[in-house]
C-alpha cells in the first residue's frame, strides 16, 4: 500500500537515473531521487492509496563539467492500491 515500484534496464556507460512522478499525465512532474546505475528497481513511498501516479525517468552521465542527460521515457501510469 502507498507504494509503487519502478523498473530501469541499465544503459551502457549511465552514472544513474532520476524517477519523476505526477498525478497529471502531461505536467506537473517532481523529483522522486536519484538512484545509481546498478539500481535497477526503485521503490516509491509515500503515495495515496486509489490514487493514479504518472512516472517518467531519464539516465545521466557524469562528466568533468556536469551532467549529460538522456531523452525522457515514455510516461507511464500506476493505480497505488
Amino acid at each position: 500500500k502507498g507504494k509503487a515500484y519502478v523498473y530501469h534496464t541499465d544503459v551502457k556507460g549511465e552514472t544513474g537515473y532520476t524517477v519523476y512522478y505526477s498525478t497529471s499525465s502531461t505536467t506537473g512532474f517532481k523529483k522522486y531521487a536519484n538512484f545509481g546505475a546498478d539500481t535497477t528497481m526503485a521503490t516509491i513511498t509515500g503515495l495515496t492509496s486509489s490514487k493514479t501516479y504518472y512516472f517518467k525517468v531519464r539516465t545521466y552521465i557524469k562528466t568533468d563539467s556536469g551532467y549529460v542527460y538522456s531523452a525522457w521515457s515514455s510516461v507511464k501510469s500506476v493505480l497505488v492500491r
